[in-house]
């Protein structure tokens, strides 16, 4: 697509991940913001005015459903990957991104925190304001190389497995 040093924001597009808020909270930017995820079937409503601010903002784009090749040029291509969410947990997504090379922003409603803690940028979704401060920090900061190796140490399959095994041996030995 030719795009370089964007605001990426992988997910569903539905409430839930608050695509909607995004757009609001950085319409007055110039940085161009690209949206990767299927259409909710469920949300049609949603995603209607979705496609349309789509439409009627030219430095936003919507690719759809990317395969992981074409996915992770993207993560490599952005300057930060955005997830403003109305819940998380972790947010694989932003594991992906990290690790790709982009700076976070993240919700800080859920157990956001307790994963990134301050190596990413914390949003509140139903604040636009919130919302756009933290991605213009995050865009504005250089790249937060410990997250990336954080991840890779702790939230692999590689480094979860042993835990999750200790956990269950524990477990059948009660």
């Amino acid at each position: 697509y030719g795009l370089k040093n964007f605001i990426l924001s992988v997910g569903r597009i539905e409430p839930k991940k608050n695509q909607l808020g995004i757009i609001r909270a950085l319409k007055d930017t110039k940085i161009p913001l690209v949206f990767v995820g299927s259409l909710s079937q469920y949300h049609t409503a949603y995603a209607k005015e979705f496609l349309k601010q789509v439409k009627n903002n030219f430095n936003i784009k919507y690719l759809g459903s990317l395969d992981k090749k074409m996915l992770f040029s993207a993560y490599k291509s952005a300057k930060l990957h955005v997830l403003a969410s109305w819940f998380e947990v972790l947010g694989i997504v932003n594991l992906e991104a990290a690790i790709n090379g982009c700076n976070v922003v993240t919700t800080s409603n859920g157990y956001t925190k307790e994963y990134f803690a301050n190596l990413a940028w914390y949003c509140n979704p139903a604040d636009e304001n919130s919302i756009k401060n933290a991605v213009v920090k995050a865009y504005n900061s250089p790249v937060k190389s410990d997250l990336k190796r954080i991840i890779l140490k702790k939230y692999t399959w590689e480094s979860a497995i042993p835990r999750i095994l200790k956990v269950y041996e524990k477990v059948l030995k009660l």
